[in-house]
């Protein structure tokens, strides 16, 4: 643990879900966690659409390495937000079935 700047403290954290494949799931995920607040939820939605749609076209199979880095118990929230994602401009149809696909049981 290391000493920020402002006197707080820094916790590393290795979770693969923090990698640039992991992001969009952990945005789709930040915002199924956020307590009443739909404009932050809404942004966290949009912000994973656009990457997830990057990813998918660009980087083929990351969408899949992102999914499996999340833990079990984030994976349900994380499968629920994909119905809200299917419904914004930002979507890209084809990235969000390999994200369905990846977290399919």
């Amino acid at each position: 643990m290391a000493t920020g700047g402002s006197g707080r403290r820094i916790v590393q954290c290795r979770c693969a879900c923090l990698t640039p494949t992991g992001l969009p799931c952990t945005r789709v995920l930040v915002s199924q966690l956020r307590p009443n607040d739909s404009t932050k939820s809404l942004k966290d939605l949009q912000h994973a659409a656009v990457v997830i749609g990057f990813l998918g076209e660009h980087h083929p199979g990351s969408i899949e390495e992102g999914c499996e880095a999340l833990p079990t118990s984030a994976r349900s929230r994380v499968k629920r937000a994909v119905a809200p994602l299917e419904k914004l401009p930002e979507a890209h149809p084809a990235a969000l079935a390999e994200v369905r696909e990846a977290l399919a049981d």
